[in-house]
């Protein structure tokens, strides 16, 4: 047991320091007889008794030892100290009962031991691991950290706590996931074949085309993503996606998740690299793709187009400038929603159509509103919405209806005509087994275009309605005022209107549209422009709140800096008076404690003696005169060694008594500062109060003064007390220097060969000179050289201003050492190692013994260990002599 331990915690408990070592030996027993405190859970288990229920878990024996040991020798004030020694007294038993059993055996050893052990309950199969769904689980974790995990996952899962360094994991939880480990690996072979190769199956699969990752010539797509996340990507795109996905260390992504991107990778670097990276290199690849299916672009020959691009819902029919413009917008707009490829295709699409159908459509524009009116008067009047009609076509007669709608036949003959129309209805007279067409076409200019070619593409043929009846002037009207089918249809379906009308109409929709989106951009800048102004007032108003806010703060931390600096730097002072006084009485205890045992051991021996002498007096009574006087001596002796015993041992007591004293007196001084400077700071407070005129605070104010002063006189007291013992045990200490120095003086006549004598320290040893010199000189000049050398380095020693000694803090202890001096190292070097040591040795035996004055003092030296020697060594040394000579002379 550590002594400073327990004197250090016994002033914050009721209990004494023997009231401790009692409690000591008592736990020491209960804890070696096992009684109400299990230390050993199980086999290879163990834990603290002595440290609350929240706190228990499962030890090996050097972490249980460790545990012990931490608490048993910190300072914190959260342990008691009955909690402290408990602990120091499991440490204890630990260490003696519990080694042979325990301790004596390697961790590692005992980890496997317990690591096979949890292996075999796997393999029995009484911890699960595999759940009913097929998903598997970590036996070992805590509940909260169970869940369904991949094989994959859970072997992940095992490795790293098994082989993990964190503190936070025991060794116990350590070796159970290497057991899991290890069973997963042996005994679920399997699972763990099927994972290993699952990269290798998912690169097989991509390889074969049973996971599509390319959409469209440009367009790729991740088939391991979920489908919310799933976008279009170009080759570098996906490539870069899937690396860094199989690359990724974080845990959101599982093994096998990690192991198809990584697969991914591998497939689009080998196997789709050289032709994506080439035909994404080329833009005019798309272009001559484009060239080779023109078809695709346009729709009819009449100037319809549309893009091949788009989605199929978004596709819709173009003219060339509105294509044209499209495919740029795309391929130049700057939003996330348009992948790169998607914006190349219409970049290739837009030059195109500029560099191949540019020639074309700019000689004739098929939709241009002048070609559209050439031939034809502003005041003509026109069916509408757009109509063409086509009569006396022949019929079979197993049709039975009149009208059959959506005709499949008219639709694709109309559409190679040029005429685009929306729908065909084919009308049948039963009369004449006749049928007539009734072709719906689009509205707006783009109408009026399939229109004019509708009519064109009859006049070639030479069946229009002016061939058919003569009368030219009514053949765009007549039909609409007809008494027949088509007109009844056309009158109930249709209107007839101006050509002005149509633009006159689009006109005034295009006025309206302009002023309803001025009116809504004017009402948006209004309502931007007050939520500006009140943007500006409230970030107004939150600054001054914040810059008041910050000001508060800072002034609140000055404050509390002061009064923290202030109370920190007042107990910082009563803390260092405090173990000021602490280590002078702990060295005071140690060094009356060792004098004690030495003067214990001196009444032992010296009662041996006595007896021994008195028997020898008693057989050597008759012998001659001279025995009889060497007994008168050896008596004499005796009796001053008794004296000195005696003496000796009072002063012990005397010493005992002043340190308890010593100890009353601090602990009392202490409490007595703490209560002056309650009484101080009462005291300012009241005279705070009083200043406010209230007369029982003033009433109270002077009960504090009178109370101040009374414990300031009993302060002085204390002080001049606590002055008085420490001039006592300054004399004490005299008094045994003294006696040191008469034992000095007594044994300077014998030789280096007693095992205890006097040793010149600081003395500079000749020997290694003269050997030095020998190898450099002649033998005549020996003697000479070594001598001046030595008497040089004499007085270097004795020069106070050469310091190569410095003191620096070695493993957490300061210690003096000798610095790279120039003086040393030039020594070293002309004159070898062994005078160097010589120089070393002396100057640090001045440092040790005399760093002040710097010269040679005489020292009572232990030979035999090379040490100082004790007092009692001294005196314990000159009584063997004194036996020594007694049986000399009576012999």
């Amino acid at each position: 047991m550590d002594s400073f331990i327990d004197h250090e915690h016994v002033e914050d408990t009721d209990i004494d320091a023997s009231e401790i070592e009692m409690y000591e030996d008592k736990a020491y027993e209960e804890l070696k007889m096992g009684k109400n405190l299990p230390v050993k859970v199980i086999h290879q288990s163990y834990s603290c008794p002595y440290c609350p229920e929240i706190k228990k878990k499962d030890f090996l024996c050097t972490e249980l030892l460790q545990h012990a040991i931490g608490i048993g020798r910190c300072n914190s004030n959260t342990r008691t100290a009955r909690d402290i020694a408990n602990h120091l007294v499991l440490a204890n038993y630990l260490e003696k009962d519990v080694t042979a059993i325990a301790c004596t055996a390697k961790p590692e050893p005992e980890i496997e031991a317990y690591e096979e052990k949890s292996y075999n309950e796997l393999k029995r199969g009484s911890l699960p691991v595999k759940l009913t769904n097929g998903a598997y689980s970590c036996p070992y974790c805590p509940e909260i950290k169970k869940g369904n995990l991949l094989y994959t996952d859970l072997l992940v899962h095992a490795s790293g706590v098994g082989r993990c360094n964190s503190s936070t994991r025991t060794a116990i939880d350590k070796a159970n996931h290497m057991a899991l480990l290890k069973y997963l690996e042996n005994c679920v072979p399997s699972v763990s074949s099927t994972s290993q190769s699952g990269s290798e199956i998912e690169a097989y699969n991509l390889k074969n085309g049973k996971r599509p990752v390319k959409v469209t010539n440009e367009a790729y797509t991740c088939p391991y993503c979920p489908k919310k996340r799933k976008r279009e990507y170009l080759f570098e795109e996906l490539l870069e996606h899937a690396s860094v996905v199989g690359k990724t260390d974080t845990p959101k992504r599982t093994a096998r998740d990690k192991a198809n991107h990584l697969a991914l990778a591998k497939y689009l670097e080998k196997d789709v690299g050289v032709v994506a990276c080439s035909s994404q290199s080329e833009p005019g690849i798309e272009t001559h793709e484009l060239e080779r299916e023109n078809e695709f672009v346009k729709v009819n020959t009449n100037g319809a187009y549309h893009c091949p691009y788009c989605s199929k819902e978004r596709k819709k029919e173009f003219l060339y400038n509105e294509l044209l413009q499209h495919a740029s917008s795309v391929g130049k707009c700057l939003s996330n929603k348009r992948t790169d490829g998607d914006k190349a295709n219409h970049i290739a699409l837009a030059r195109y159509l500029e560099k191949c159908l540019a020639s074309g459509t700019s000689t004739s524009r098929p939709l241009g509103e002048a070609n559209l009116l050439q031939g034809h008067d502003r005041i003509e009047m026109f069916v509408c919405p757009w109509v063409g009609t086509f009569v006396n076509r022949p019929a079979e007669l197993k049709e039975a209806c009149n009208a059959v709608e959506g005709d499949s036949e008219f639709q694709e003959e109309y559409i190679a005509r040029g005429s685009n129309p929306i729908k065909v209805c084919p009308f049948r007279n039963c009369l004449d087994h006749a049928k007539n067409v009734f072709v719906k076409l689009h509205k707006y200019w783009y109408g009026f275009s399939n229109a004019m070619s509708f009519e064109r593409a009859y006049e070639t043929d030479h069946q229009e309605k002016r061939n058919w009846r003569a009368d030219i002037g009514e053949y765009y009207s007549d039909d609409y005022k007809a008494k027949n089918i088509m007109g009844n249809h056309q009158w109930r379906t249709q209107d007839l209107k101006y050509i002005s009308d149509f633009m006159e109409e689009e006109a005034r929709t295009a006025n309206e549209l302009v002023e309803n989106m001025t009116y809504v951009i004017k009402t948006k800048e209004m309502k931007l422009k007050k939520m500006k102004s009140r943007l500006d007032e409230t970030s107004d108003t939150l600054n001054k709140l914040i810059e008041e806010k910050d000001q508060l703060y800072r002034t609140y931390d000055e404050r509390i800096k002061e009064i923290q600096f202030t109370a920190r730097e007042y107990f910082q002072k009563i803390f260092n008076d405090h173990v000021k006084l602490k280590t002078q009485l702990e060295m005071e205890m140690k060094e009356l404690e060792v004098r004690g045992k030495e003067l214990e051991q001196r009444e032992v021996k010296n009662e041996l003696d006595r007896r021994k002498l008195s028997e020898e007096q008693e057989q050597n009574a008759t012998k001659n005169s001279l025995a009889q006087a060497a007994a008168m001596v050896q008596s004499r002796v005796d009796v001053k060694l008794m004296k000195l015993a005696e003496q000796q041992k009072k002063q012990k007591e005397e010493l005992h008594n002043r340190i308890i004293q010593l100890e009353r007196q601090l602990n009392g001084k202490q409490a007595a500062e703490l209560e002056l400077e309650q009484l101080k700071g009462r005291y300012n407070v009241m005279k705070h109060l009083a200043s406010e005129g209230d007369q029982e605070v003033i009433e109270n104010l002077e009960e504090l003064q009178k109370k101040l002063r009374e414990k300031e006189e009993e302060y002085k007291g204390l002080e001049s007390l606590n002055q008085a013992l420490i001039l006592k045990e300054w004399k004490a200490n005299d008094e045994l220097h003294l006696a040191r120095k008469e034992l000095i003086t007594g044994l300077k006549d014998y030789g280096n060969s007693a095992p205890v004598g006097v040793k010149r320290m600081g003395e500079l040893d000749s020997k290694p000179f003269y050997e030095a010199m020998k190898k450099k000189y002649q033998e005549s000049e020996v003697e000479v050289r070594a001598s001046e050398l030595c008497s040089l380095w004499e007085e270097y020693l004795r020069d106070p201003g050469w310091h190569p000694i410095w003191v620096k803090e070695i493993d957490g202890n300061f210690q003096a050492v000798i610095v790279d001096d120039e003086k040393l190292e030039e020594l070293k070097k002309n004159y070898g190692e062994e005078v160097y040591k010589a120089v070393t040795a002396a100057k640090m035996e001045i440092y040790e013994c005399n760093p002040s004055a710097g010269y040679v003092i005489s020292e009572l030296w232990n030979y035999r260990e090379g040490r100082k020697a004790t007092l009692k060594e001294g005196v314990s040394y000159m009584l063997k002599k004194w036996a020594l000579l007694d049986r000399f002379r009576i012999s």
